[in-house]
């Protein structure tokens, strides 16, 4: 199998620190969701829902950026001193802790469920996938194996996903004007 039973288990690192962190984005979501449909409920335009939830989110985005950053540099002398068997699975936590703040303005994409446009979303999720597949591939193909461009795979297609997203949202702006 790729990677084998013990890089799954350091694998198991790089799950929890980005769960410790992603919860943020998550929490900033769930109060967003409900918040467009109501807007859209009232009759404001999807510039406004989406207007409205920026400046939010921007926070949101300053925080977890903070929190990570924070938490790259702290994880390594934490696990040696707390977990030394998972010493090996630093360096893809540390990059895994950067997708909740790809993330951080992932919660304008509930306007795609909000105006029934999720194909739009399906095709920024897709090519995401894509993109961070093609990347380990490539990466493993040319180099072998290392946990980390798995997490760095990840990464990037959220980075990706989240910008064509973003992009979809603007064409939904355009398209309702």
């Amino acid at each position: 199998s790729v990677g084998g039973a013990l890089n799954m288990g350091l694998f198991g690192l790089s799950s929890i620190a980005q769960k410790a962190i992603g919860v943020i984005p998550v929490a900033f979501s769930s109060v967003i969701y409900p918040r467009m449909t109501i807007m859209l409920a009232e009759g404001k335009s999807i510039k406004a829902i989406i207007k409205s939830n920026v400046r939010p989110l921007f926070f949101q985005f300053c925080v977890v950026l903070f929190v990570s950053i924070l938490g790259a540099i702290l994880l390594s002398p934490s696990v040696d001193y707390l977990l030394p068997n998972y010493a090996g699975g630093v360096k893809a936590a540390q990059w895994m802790l950067f997708i909740p703040v790809a993330q951080s303005f992932g919660a304008l994409n509930n306007i795609y469920n909000v105006v029934k446009k999720q194909f739009l979303f399906f095709i920024s999720l897709i090519t995401g996938v894509i993109v961070g597949s093609i990347f380990i591939f490539c990466q493993v193909y040319q180099y072998g194996f290392y946990l980390e461009f798995f997490t760095q795979g990840m990464l990037l297609g959220n980075v990706i996903q989240q910008l064509l997203s973003l992009v979809f949202i603007g064409v939904l702006i355009r398209n309702e004007q």
